[in-house]
């Protein structure tokens, strides 16, 4: 929001979920990668698992044949942020890759 990508009202619709960690025990108890992302995305919504494409109105990620594999399967429209290490990278047809700026102007 501060630097105008976004506006308060979209910001208040993101929801995010990442890896968890005990710190006291010193362990991981979920780790956001791959398949996990969705798992993470189910809890943190507390939406059953096989129900999140059903809520979900657009994916994004970075790394469409690895760690974001699962997330972008999520949504008919899946965003594929360009960058260096994804460029050659051929996506699905149901991916569109693109920029935060191109999303920003031309999505919302």
């Amino acid at each position: 929001v501060e630097s105008g990508l976004l506006k308060d009202y979209h910001q208040e619709q993101i929801i995010t979920s990442g890896t968890i960690v005990d710190w006291q025990m010193g362990s991981v108890t979920h780790f956001n990668m791959g398949e996990d992302k969705n798992v993470g995305v189910s809890k943190a919504l507390n939406i059953p698992i096989d129900q999140l494409s059903n809520r979900t109105n657009a994916v994004y990620g970075d790394d469409p044949k690895g760690n974001d594999v699962g997330i972008l399967s999520l949504s008919s429209k899946a965003f594929v942020i360009a960058n260096p290490k994804n460029s050659e990278v051929p996506i699905p047809v149901n991916m569109i890759r693109t920029s935060w700026e191109d999303i920003l102007e031309n999505y919302f």
